[in-house]
């Protein structure tokens, strides 16, 4: 069975706009967005937990080594995200992303975009 050109690049125009959210989108026009209510997993860094926050985030890197070889904990640790290794501060959260990833988020912007869905 041959499918139609024209078929073809209809339904991926259709596709296209239902990702982009309604057949009204038009491009550069400024609009408004809502976040998708999704649950979150996170831990809250307070400069003592590494331990706890390595074990939520399994990428995390909590140690180096210095110059002569000896490992030390390092104040800020760092996660390795597509953006690049991005630094730890404490009151940062870690949190697991919708796609299983990583990342830091301040705790203000953290307070300003989530609320407890669960202990």
């Amino acid at each position: 069975m041959k499918t139609d050109v024209n078929t073809v690049h209809h339904r991926k125009v259709e596709i296209e706009m239902t990702i982009q959210g309604s057949a009204e989108t038009t491009f550069g026009e400024i609009m408004k967005f809502r976040k998708k209510p999704v649950v979150i997993e996170a831990i809250h860094f307070n400069g003592d937990n590494h331990a706890a926050c390595k074990e939520f985030c399994p990428s995390l890197q909590t140690e180096s080594i210095d110059d002569d070889g000896a490992e030390y904990v390092l104040a800020h640790p760092r996660i390795p995200t597509l953006e690049g290794r991005m630094m730890v501060s404490v009151g940062d959260w870690i949190i697991k992303g919708v796609q299983g990833e990583f990342y830091p988020c301040k705790p203000d912007i953290f307070e300003a975009t989530y609320e407890l869905a669960q202990k």
